[in-house]
């Protein structure tokens, strides 16, 4: 499972734009009091094809697009830009997604909207990793593929990819 999760994870690590890798760029809904006043493509909780497409689609048209594409800074300019990528809620429930698809978890869950209910769009970190849907752990040594850390008390999330005596291995957005 590790090994296709990796995979997985890995089409939003190197995406191939118009043959050029880059990282799925960073994007986050800006709220003011609660309230989401400036969204982005698809909320930023795309899967990694869309979000490839979108930009493809987008730099396609551009006059200076092998100049966007020669440099990663101008390449995430234009990406912010245009309002597109993935949050760190928007990527943990993918992989998430892909792992329950996948029958990593051994129950009755056949899919994530089994657990969250209201979708990746109703996702963040504090849901992902609230006490509804998560268990404390103590000790590094209970930490297992696929547990969530919270970062940024409690804004950022986090998913436990590998785990060795010394080190935590963890993916992340931006």
């Amino acid at each position: 499972m590790l090994k296709n999760t990796q995979i997985f994870v890995d089409k939003f690590l190197n995406m191939d734009i118009l043959g050029r890798c880059f990282n799925c760029p960073y994007w986050s809904n800006i709220m003011e009091n609660g309230r989401v006043v400036l969204r982005g493509f698809l909320d930023g909780k795309g899967d990694s094809r869309s979000i490839k497409n979108q930009l493809e689609n987008l730099i396609l048209p551009e006059k200076n697009k092998d100049q966007i594409l020669s440099n990663p800074l101008l390449f995430y300019k234009f990406a912010k830009r245009n309002r597109i990528g993935i949050d760190c809620s928007g990527f943990v429930y993918q992989i998430l997604d892909f792992l329950i698809s996948g029958g990593f978890v051994n129950r009755k869950i056949h899919k994530i909207t089994d657990i969250f209910k209201g979708g990746v769009r109703k996702t963040s970190a504090s849901v992902l990793t609230s006490h509804e849907f998560s268990v404390e752990i103590v000790t590094v040594g209970e930490v297992q593929f696929a547990d969530m850390i919270r970062l940024n008390g409690g804004q950022h999330v986090a998913l436990i990819i590998d785990k060795s005596k010394d080190c935590l291995t963890y993916v992340h957005s931006s």
